[in-house]
């Protein structure tokens, strides 16, 4: 009940931000400038040295100043393994007071939590503590004997519940996060989670449709949680955010425990950065392994295709085409509420992160300013 308070709150004040709006006069026009070296592992760049033109990006940042591209908090790009563009805005983020962002700030990554979720699975199967992602989901949990597992919700495995086409009864979308008969709600109220979410009434075959369910992913962690012995969040500290270089973050858990790994993150937008230069380096940090390389290739391929969000989906990233100087570049994204975005793009050497507070609006500037002016800076 605390939390729902805490979050009624915070979407309170932020409603009461959207309302304000700034003096577009009050400032210079933005000169373009080379973030900061920090000593915490990213090495920095002028733009125009890694094939990047800096005039698109100022457009782009005066825009969010003026609010024309409205509640974004920070937008980094990171060409060739080095960051070429930082910058922070000051906003409300969705659990906490207004905030002047900047690089020591935390975010809450709401749904690209679950791209971190799928990379525990990955470390702990590279580990031998998960096997093939073929094996029935029912196998890590044999506490659970009393669910009923006959017929489709046996065949349930792994990779459906990395896929979110394991086959539950499951509608987060239909009504607000704060309505209490919201699944993730009623979830989040159980004293066993994870119960909860493999005991769902089932809908249709495992493998035959994409549902959003970030259920799925907190069960993600969680398995990986029973395979390790550790706590989830402890099992990436030591595991993945330490080879990161990466010290600050939280891991929201329920009162058992579990953490939520559907959208329960916080992290700094540069380590935000590191994670997806992580994938886009096939696995590797600094020159050491964190994760297979083939954990990475499984995990951002076409899995399933979702006629919602109109794209595909992997191990939890969404793969996403894009025009690029007349061609077509994919991506593999996570994507959270509020304007939460990491862009991998492999064949550009290219890593873009947002974070924003656009939790209450139906707008995803983010969308647009990939497009019009981040993708059209790149050579």
């Amino acid at each position: 009940m605390r939390r729902r308070q805490s979050l009624i709150l915070a979407l309170s004040l932020s409603l009461v931000g959207a309302c304000q709006v700034a003096d577009k006069t009050d400032h210079e026009p933005y000169v373009y400038r080379q973030p900061q070296g920090r000593g915490d592992g990213w090495e920095t760049s002028p733009a125009p040295d890694e094939g990047i033109d800096p005039s698109p990006l100022a457009e782009m940042i005066d825009l969010v100043r003026d609010e024309v591209f409205r509640h974004v908090h920070s937008v980094l790009v990171v060409r060739n393994g080095r960051l070429v563009l930082e910058e922070y805005f000051p906003g409300y983020d969705l659990l906490g007071p207004y905030t002047e962002f900047d690089w020591n700030v935390r975010h809450l990554l709401c749904s690209c939590t679950k791209s971190f979720a799928s990379a525990l699975v990955g470390i702990a199967r590279d580990q031998g503590l998960v096997g093939d992602v073929s094996t029935p989901i029912s196998a890590f949990y044999p506490e659970y004997a009393d669910i009923d597992w006959s017929g489709a919700r046996g065949r349930i495995t792994l990779e459906h519940v990395l896929t979110m086409s394991a086959g539950f009864e499951w509608d987060e979308n239909s009504v607000s996060y704060l309505d209490p008969s919201n699944p993730c709600s009623i979830m989040w109220a159980s004293p066993d989670p994870i119960r909860y979410v493999l005991s769902r009434p089932m809908a249709a075959e495992p493998g035959s449709a994409f549902v959003y369910h970030s259920g799925l992913s907190s069960t993600l962690a969680d398995v990986a949680r029973k395979a390790s012995g550790l706590p989830a969040d402890e099992f990436a500290r030591q595991y993945l955010f330490t080879p990161l270089g990466v010290q600050d973050f939280i891991w929201g858990t329920n009162a058992g425990g579990i953490v939520d790994a559907g959208g329960g993150l916080w992290l700094r937008p540069r380590d935000m950065a590191k994670f997806g230069q992580l994938y886009l380096n096939g696995g590797t940090w600094a020159g050491s392994p964190v994760i297979s390389s083939e954990w990475v290739a499984e995990s951002i391929q076409k899995r399933i295709w979702s006629s919602a969000a109109t794209r595909h989906y992997g191990y939890q990233w969404w793969i996403e085409e894009h025009l690029w100087r007349g061609s077509v570049v994919t991506s593999f994204a996570a994507r959270g509420w509020g304007g939460q975005r990491i862009y991998v793009f492999p064949d550009l050497q290219l890593v873009v992160v947002f974070t924003g507070g656009n939790h209450m609006t139906l707008v995803d500037p983010e969308q647009a300013m990939l497009a019009q002016y981040v993708l059209p800076a790149v050579h």
